[in-house]
């Protein structure tokens, strides 16, 4: 995430223009434009992979909301209370059970939607 305080832009807000202003000298701000342009994204690649960051570390407690039906998840549970939670991949089946590899478990800590499978070369 970026330090807003080592931004080299700010927004104009002065209703006159819109867009971007910078009292920084040219150097820095070629060398970051550089660094960005290396990554090889547009701006908007760059904002669609943030927030899919941020889903994809976003847990959901079941009491706040439930995925729908047979949609796959994955979900945190405690399989064994002397041990950590563990992650796996399951669905939400009827009446309060979730379906996780072949049994069924009632009781998870929380869920979150399975992250994009990664692409293949082709």
């Amino acid at each position: 995430m970026l330090d807003q305080t080592k931004r080299l832009t700010a927004r104009r807000v002065n209703g006159i223009r819109t867009g971007y202003w910078t009292a920084a000298k040219k150097e820095p701000i070629v060398q970051k434009l550089g660094e960005y342009e290396d990554t090889g994204l547009e701006p908007a690649e760059i904002r669609e992979l943030a927030e899919e960051k941020a889903r994809a570390s976003m847990w959901t407690d079941p009491a706040d909301a439930l995925p729908n039906y047979g949609v796959r998840v994955l979900i945190a549970r405690v399989k064994d209370p002397n041990e950590p939670p563990i992650v796996e991949q399951a669905t939400r089946g009827l009446n309060g059970w979730w379906r996780v590899y072949g049994t069924n478990v009632k009781r998870i800590l929380a869920w979150m939607p399975m992250p994009k499978a990664p692409e293949v070369a082709k």
